[in-house]
């Protein structure tokens, strides 16, 4: 974390794989919130580029449905096209919730380049591999500054690791700043700490004068599907943890972006 008194950084890292606008959102949402500035990252994967460049590789026109041989020129015209349409949704956001940013475009593998952002404060993680899920992008309030963010709920793991309190102040900034109920899922390393961490997060959200529309509890290695499916349960929006100290945890992180079906944001 910076120092009290510098400008916290937020960084949003999207692939072709990306829930673009919800992720825009709780970026912006996060910004406003907390007085922080964004940096984008729109992340070319180099599987899918070197893919397009084998002999056998076709794609399967949408119009035509017949296949077509895939060339390099071709996935780069629509990765171009794509870092487009991410930069119009930024400066539309933008327009209705004011919050500075930028956009850069990369190539790699999008966890990689995200933890590898050591002056990012928070990490938000836009992919999910999950298919047809009927989240936040079908529902909207459109007259709210973040629309697609105000039907959903804004879903918190508090635990007893250093950034626990951040994470729900995190969460408790996006929820005030959208407009969103806010939930919290509290983590404990022993059952009996369940009920304490919940009361220490009532008196915090109490003393704001605010209140969490809801609580549930979660092992302390609870696997990302757990999760994920408690995320679903409750309608989040955007899912706020504290990044993973541990190996062990680190390592089911791509898991857990995959399945959650909905933004990630990790607090340093």
């Amino acid at each position: 974390m910076r120092s009290a008194g510098t400008t916290r950084r937020i960084v949003v890292a999207l692939d072709t794989g990306s829930l673009s606008r919800i992720a825009v959102e709780a970026a912006a949402g996060l910004a406003a919130g907390l007085s922080a500035d964004v940096l984008a990252m729109f992340v070319e994967d180099v599987k899918l580029l070197r893919m397009a460049g084998l002999p056998f590789a076709q794609e399967l026109g949408g119009a035509s449905a017949t296949r077509r041989p895939l060339q390099a020129t071709d996935m780069e015209r629509a990765l171009a096209a794509q870092a487009k349409q991410l930069r119009r949704t930024f400066e539309e956001t933008a327009k209705r919730l004011p919050f500075s940013w930028s956009l850069e475009i990369v190539r790699g593998d999008l966890l990689d380049i995200a933890l590898g952002q050591a002056e990012a404060d928070l990490l938000v993680l836009g992919r999910t591999r999950r298919p047809g899920y009927p989240g936040p992008e079908q529902r909207r309030s459109p007259s709210r500054p973040l629309p697609h963010i105000a039907t959903r709920r804004i879903v918190a793991v508090f635990d007893e690791s250093v950034a626990g309190l951040r994470t729900l102040e995190a969460a408790y900034a996006l929820a005030r700043t959208a407009h969103a109920p806010l939930v919290v899922l509290v983590r404990a390393g022993r059952p009996d700490r369940v009920a304490a961490l919940r009361e220490q997060a009532k008196a915090w959200l109490a003393d704001r004068g605010a209140a969490a529309s809801g609580y549930a509890s979660l092992g302390a290695h609870d696997a990302a599907a757990i999760m994920g499916h408690l995320a679903l349960l409750h309608g989040a929006a955007a899912v706020l943890l504290p990044e993973p100290e541990r190996t062990a945890e680190a390592q089911g992180l791509a898991e857990l972006v995959d399945d959650i079906a909905c933004p990630v944001v990790l607090i340093r």
